[in-house]
């Protein structure tokens, strides 16, 4: 978070003892055509400028009870970085670049929560939020799950959960269980297990046969059958629901190497198509 040293242009007192602005949050920050009215001091002594009746609208509870008297100055128990991505959250400013971890996105959104602004507002897609628990996906999956299941954002919970289809869900902690909830995590392991069934019910299908020829008959064809049928067992007891359609495609061309017919190779070759295109239609999200 950046900060600056502190000035004041606008309608809020300086918060006495402050030594540096959060620059996004200046006394200069003009919204709905107002100047802030109201300074905010973190624990570690950082000061956002606010508008008392922006946080007034978006709370419901008057920010903790805090809005209740005439102060300009308020000092919450929050550290900046946490405040910085409250606030922004509350304004609806993009924060992604700051790239906070995901425990200080969490304790911002305790703050929130404690001070009567709910997350599930702000968390649709193209909204901070939404694009701050978004980052975390590709690397940190089931955090960024659980964080969305604690606080019912179903929006980026979807999102993040089609970053879970390679995640063994046996290695899931009490801990994250907890956090995750009942719903979100009954929806992911309903996930699985419908990802997982489907895949069953894709490959296990045995191959259609050509009409027998002097070069290739019933016996010829029933190597290439159970050389299918191999693949698809392996395939369907031993994957996770995150299987790419490149490993589906690899695996079964890899069984029928020493096929030599060309009309079962035709018809292999047909059906590995169609598993694959079935296979990536099957729903990816919760």
């Amino acid at each position: 978070m950046c900060i600056s040293q502190s000035t004041s242009d606008s309608n809020a007192q300086p918060v006495q003892g402050a030594a540096n602005v959060a620059t996004a949050f200046g006394p200069s920050r003009v919204v709905d055509r107002m100047f802030p009215d109201m300074g905010v001091m973190s624990s570690d002594q950082v000061i956002f400028y606010v508008h008392r009746q922006h946080l007034s609208r978006v709370s419901t509870n008057g920010f903790a009870g805090l809005l209740s008297s005439l102060a300009t100055s308020l000092f919450l128990e929050e550290r900046a970085s946490v405040l910085n991505i409250a606030f922004h959250i509350m304004y609806g400013m993009p924060c992604a670049h700051y790239s906070p971890p995901l425990v200080e996105i969490e304790a911002a959104l305790d703050a929130l929560v404690r001070y009567g602004v709910n997350p599930y507002f702000y968390a649709s897609p193209l909204l901070p939020l939404y694009e701050l628990l978004l980052l975390h996906a590709p690397y940190r999956p089931i955090e960024a799950y659980a964080l969305a299941g604690k606080y019912s954002l179903e929006e980026p919970a979807v999102a993040i959960s089609a970053h879970l289809l390679a995640y063994d869900l046996s290695t899931l902690s009490d801990d994250l269980a907890i956090k995750i909830g009942p719903v979100y995590l009954r929806r992911l392991m309903g996930l699985h297990r419908d990802r997982t069934n489907a895949l069953k019910a894709i490959v296990l299908r045995p191959l259609e046969h050509h009409t027998p020829t002097l070069m290739c008959g019933e016996a010829s064809q029933a190597q290439l059958t159970q050389a299918w049928a191999y693949a698809a067992a392996e395939l369907a007891w031993d994957t996770l629901p995150g299987l790419s359609t490149n490993t589906l495609q690899t695996t079964f061309e890899k069984a029928a190497t020493q096929i030599t017919c060309l009309e079962c190779q035709a018809l292999l070759h047909a059906r590995i198509r169609e598993v694959c295109q079935q296979w990536f239609a099957v729903k990816r999200t919760i």
